[in-house]
């Protein structure tokens, strides 16, 4: 058997330690190989050139680290609200919200906008104006005045809008209106313009006007009745309408005694302020001219005019522009009275003699029957003074009237005898049949 060389196996000794060198070398690149793949994928960067194992479960991009300093706040969203319902002259209350709450002071723009139809903010009250919420703070409140006056308006809303600015983004709630309640009543006013009409005439026809202190809006009503006095609707004269009523009128019953006007609120706009009725005076047989007052009948209470209205703010009020009377002139021939006379008993010188003049019909005004005295033929009764012509008047509506005529007490002897009158007749009236009587 050969014996070993001591050389052969200090040589094969070397090689085995040179392998596991290799192998160790070898496990120490891989493992540093996987470690360099794992914390590539988890975007802690690996040696330069290589190249990143894509992650089989996430396509995120890598996480950056980013200073406190540049972090960005979201802008607060803001929105308005408003308090309740204010009378003119009160100042209408609202609420800004800045949510989240600035962490600076924060100016924001508003735009005020009054009432369509009304007046209750002040020309220096409207348009834009900045309302500031203090820093931390998440609500403002602020106020817009508004005006006390005399003028009659409808009720209406003062709107505050939230305009686009610097520092802030407007929210849904951008706009927000407060009801104002205007204190005047609406008035209302009638008239006669034309004050005559006569009597079967289609032409010559009086008028009656109403006439509001202002326009209507949609929701208020205003219904005002009519009451006659000295003529009868439908019996001694007839109303009308307009064949076409003004914007938001109506009429009804005016056939009967519940005759009335209503004004109303269209839907949009306003109404009309006033409304002519017209009135024809209807043919009869008397002769005489008839005057008829219009006015607005009280309510049933004795509080006010029976007016109905809805919606009106303070209420309503009505005046009378004249005295609301309306003449009729009548258009009926005058009958030609027939006047005769009579007398009393006899009487004894001294003593005054009575006589009546009649006519037939009545007169319609004051009627200067004219008259001659005649003494006694052969007799002195009469003083020269009491004899000739002398007026003798017959009041109005009266078919007679009584008059006398003196006769002297004297010492002479005289045959009894009679006086004689004859009439004629003065005044308007003319061609009148005359009577005689003694």
């Amino acid at each position: 058997m050969r014996k070993s060389d001591p050389s052969d196996r200090h040589s094969a000794l070397r090689r085995r330690k040179g392998r596991l060198r290799s192998l160790s070398t070898l496990s120490f690149l891989g493992i540093f190989l996987i470690l360099a793949s794992v914390l590539g994928s988890a975007g802690c960067g690996g040696t330069e050139g290589s190249e990143k194992s894509p992650s089989p479960t996430t396509n995120s991009p890598p996480t950056t680290n980013t200073p406190p300093d540049s972090i960005t706040t979201a802008e607060p969203v803001v929105t308005i609200s408003g308090g309740t319902s204010v009378t003119e002259g009160t100042a209408a209350s609202f609420i800004l919200t800045a949510n989240p709450a600035p962490s600076a002071s924060l100016d924001v723009k508003v735009t005020v906008t009054d009432a369509p139809n009304s007046d209750f903010v002040g020309s220096l009250s409207q348009d834009s104006r900045t309302v500031t919420i203090s820093a931390t703070r998440g609500t403002q409140s602020f106020t817009v005045q508004t005006t006390e006056d005399t003028d009659d308006e409808p009720n209406g809303q003062v709107m505050v809008t939230v305009n686009n600015g610097s520092g802030y983004t407007v929210g849904s709630a951008s706009s927000h209106s407060v009801t104002v309640n205007d204190n005047d009543p609406t008035t209302v006013t009638l008239a006669t313009p034309d004050a005559s009409a006569e009597e079967g005439s289609g032409t010559n026809t009086a008028s009656i006007t109403l006439t509001l202190s202002r326009g209507l809006v949609n929701g208020e009503t205003l219904k005002v009745p009519l009451r006659f006095t000295g003529g009868s609707v439908g019996t001694d004269f007839t109303l009308t309408c307009p064949v076409s009523p003004p914007r938001g009128v109506s009429c009804t019953n005016l056939a009967n005694s519940n005759a009335a006007v209503t004004f109303a609120g269209p839907s949009s706009g306003v109404s009309a302020t006033a409304v002519t009725i017209t009135l024809t005076a209807a043919r009869d047989q008397d002769a005489k001219d008839r005057t008829v007052t219009v006015s607005i009948p009280p309510s049933s209470t004795g509080n006010g005019l029976k007016l109905t209205a809805a919606n009106l703010g303070d209420g309503t009020k009505s005046s009378i522009a004249g005295n609301g009377q309306i003449v009729i002139a009548d258009n009926d021939s005058v009958p030609r009275p027939m006047i005769t006379i009579s007398g009393g008993t006899s009487v004894t010188e001294g003593t005054a003699a009575s006589f009546i003049l009649t006519a037939n019909p009545a007169p319609g005004a004051a009627l200067d029957v004219k008259v001659t005295v005649t003494d006694a033929p052969n007799s002195d009764f009469v003083g020269s003074l009491g004899q000739g012509s002398r007026t003798v008047t017959i009041p109005a509506t009266r078919g007679t009237h009584s008059f006398t005529v003196a006769t002297t007490g004297d010492t002479n002897d005289e045959p009894n005898g009679h006086r004689e009158q004859r009439q004629r007749l003065y005044g308007r009236f003319s061609g009148l049949a005359l009577g005689y009587g003694k």
